[in-house]
């Protein structure tokens, strides 16, 4: 089992906790929702090398295809594959392990002793993602360097709210890589069926707005969505 420190506060103060003192959803409980997934998929990264596991953490066998695709944040995509791959009840498998040293790889002479060369490896990203016919089970990202060496790039997000029935629903899209993509209002509260994701170039992405504390209109001036790179100096604007 695994348990994180802590889900709520016990008074209005900033910390470690996933939900605040009103109970609002703060990126640790979205992203709890896909690491505690039952059927989980994960990578390590060693280098420019990639081994992926999955975790199942179902008590019956699972049978999915396993997708993957190495790609640069500038759009280029340089390599994919896919296989078909089983996993064992209650418990956790190597998938694959992937070589990617011919793309990904430094030049040895550019690494000295006191720092390690990201000028390559800060330019991918490896997606893989568990696929049982038409349904996703599980999806990843895996970088091949620290955050702030990610030569990520504005990601040219667009997005449409719409009402249907008696919810609303907000429809994503990117030009270019998004990095853990966080959906907001600049003044109020509202929850989502899903925040803080990775989104693909060119991937759709439908988000449901699960509750909102102001009225529809205002929610629409208010709305914005933001990622990664937002928050890097000089890349402020929204959107």
């Amino acid at each position: 089992g695994a348990l994180y420190w802590q889900l709520n506060e016990n008074w209005q103060t900033i910390s470690g906790s996933s939900m605040d003192y009103y109970g609002r959803w703060k990126a640790l409980q979205y992203m709890a929702r896909h690491f505690f997934n039952p059927v989980l998929v994960c990578g390590w990264v060693d280098g420019a090398r990639v081994k992926i596991w999955g975790v199942n953490d179902l008590l019956r066998e699972v049978r999915c295809t396993l997708h993957w695709t190495l790609a640069r944040f500038d759009g280029v995509e340089v390599a994919r594959g896919e296989q078909d791959v089983l996993l064992p009840a209650n418990s956790s498998a190597r998938l694959a392990e992937l070589d990617f040293e011919r793309a990904v790889g430094e030049n040895p002479e550019h690494i000295t002793y006191r720092n390690t060369n990201y000028a390559n490896r800060s330019q991918y990203y490896l997606a893989y993602r568990l696929v049982q016919g038409e349904r996703v089970l599980s999806s990843n990202v895996s970088f091949f360097a620290p955050f702030k060496y990610l030569a990520l790039e504005k990601p040219r997000l667009k997005y449409k709210v719409t009402k249907e029935n008696a919810g609303q629903s907000v429809t994503l899209l990117a030009e270019r890589f998004a990095a853990y993509v966080e959906l907001g209002l600049r003044n109020g509260y509202a929850r989502f069926s899903d925040n803080y994701f990775h989104l693909l170039p060119s991937e759709t992405r439908e988000v449901e707005i699960v509750e909102c504390s102001i009225p529809e209109e205002e929610m629409r001036r208010q709305f914005y969505g933001k990622s990664l790179i937002d928050s890097f100096s000089g890349n402020s604007k929204l959107l």
